[in-house]
């Protein structure tokens, strides 16, 4: 555990205001935080916790409106003295959510003024939302008519995949030309769009993944009111393959989950080594989230979106989407929170997701244990 530190992020809004005073506040708060809990003992073994020590901020840009105005990205000369490393997380609201090349191009613009914008603090790598008309017939944001879900509902799987795939090569040419590297572009897991079918182009253009806890959550179906319990009966037929990328190979021992039938309970070793992987409840519910070429089981598609991996996004999530302490997290959800972080990268970033500084405290030391090597037996 003694790399937590270095490995570890926190957003640009921890509590109301510009970024300039969240990284002030960070920066006077955050190294007395770790001492005062017993942190810096517990979790950075014998290691001093100095105000030298680089903690790393995700610039959250997450609305085009507000990130390029300017007083809105608040991106002001004295960030470059804090002792912090940057990150950019982009919009989420980007032109690309309409399904044209066009769109990818002037996403691309966008992206790369941010990144120019935040380059005197030495900004590289971006957390990229691939575009939503991904999901599965979801357009957030689009009435029905317009092109963009028009689009969704008539393409299917292979439709929307092909088309994301070409604009994420228009995006990263763009990326490329500007020079930059693709690899500092990490294509984060939202719910119920499955990033399996960009696999060929991720691979090709040699972008990296985020890996979101909340969002794999909200796939899963566990979370929301009751955030330890998923829905009676496992999963339902609104799972996708988006439940493959999220799942570790052996997260759940099947004796953790006796009072579920476990053909239905997800992770379990029955659904694990099914063809469809998915419980028979959701393939019988919906043929075409059974196994194909594009989604050939969850042990395959984890394996390499762990492999893929770059940063971890830590954060519980309520019924709506909103973000929520770790410590809320309770039965299936906390072992599969536990399983999901123990299995990212040794080098990944983890990026404690979370909007409130005190929920920030209370689920750092959960966040440092579950990413924590196993103890080998003795």
């Amino acid at each position: 555990m003694n790399n937590f530190l270095s490995r570890l992020a926190l957003p640009s809004w921890v509590l109301p205001g510009t970024i300039e005073e969240n990284c002030a506040f960070i920066n006077k708060n955050f190294y007395s935080t770790v001492k005062a809990n017993g942190l810096e003992e517990r979790f950075f073994l014998k290691k001093t916790v100095a105000k030298t020590t680089f903690l790393e901020i995700g610039l959250l840009f997450f609305s085009i409106s507000d990130a390029l105005s300017n007083n809105g990205n608040g991106l002001v000369p004295i960030l470059a003295d804090m002792p912090f490393t940057f990150h950019a997380h982009l919009p989420t609201d980007l032109p690309w959510n309409r399904p044209e090349d066009a769109a990818a191009r002037q996403s691309a613009e966008v992206c790369l003024a941010l990144m120019d914008a935040a380059q005197y603090l030495g900004t590289r790598r971006a957390v990229l939302h691939p575009p939503a008309w991904l999901a599965e017939g979801l357009t957030p944001g689009a009435a029905p008519g317009r092109p963009a879900e028009d689009f969704a509902a008539r393409s299917g799987r292979e439709g929307r995949a092909r088309q994301a795939g070409r604009q994420l090569e228009i995006f990263v040419a763009r990326w490329e030309k500007a020079g930059r590297d693709p690899a500092d572009i990490l294509l984060e897991n939202i719910p119920k769009a499955p990033l399996w079918p960009l696999r060929e182009y991720i691979e090709r253009l040699g972008c990296g993944l985020c890996l979101d806890l909340g969002h794999a959550l909200q796939s899963l179906g566990i979370g929301g009111d009751a955030p330890g319990q998923a829905s009676a009966g496992g999963p339902g037929p609104a799972i996708t393959g988006e439940l493959a990328a999220c799942v570790p190979r052996h997260f759940f021992d099947a004796g953790q989950l006796a009072s579920r039938p476990e053909g239905n309970a997800p992770g379990s070793q029955a659904c694990l080594g099914s063809p469809t992987c998915l419980g028979s409840q959701a393939s019988a519910a919906s043929p075409e989230h059974a196994a194909s070429p594009e989604y050939p089981g969850l042990a395959e598609y984890a394996e390499w979106a762990f492999k893929r991996c770059g940063m971890l996004h830590a954060c519980a999530v309520d019924k709506d989407g909103r973000h929520q302490s770790l410590a809320v997290l309770q039965g299936d959800a906390l072992r599969f929170a536990r399983a999901f972080c123990r299995r990212v990268p040794p080098n990944a970033t983890l990026m404690l997701e979370l909007f409130n500084w005190a929920e920030i405290v209370e689920s750092l030391p959960l966040l440092a244990e579950w990413v924590a090597p196993e103890e080998a037996p003795a």
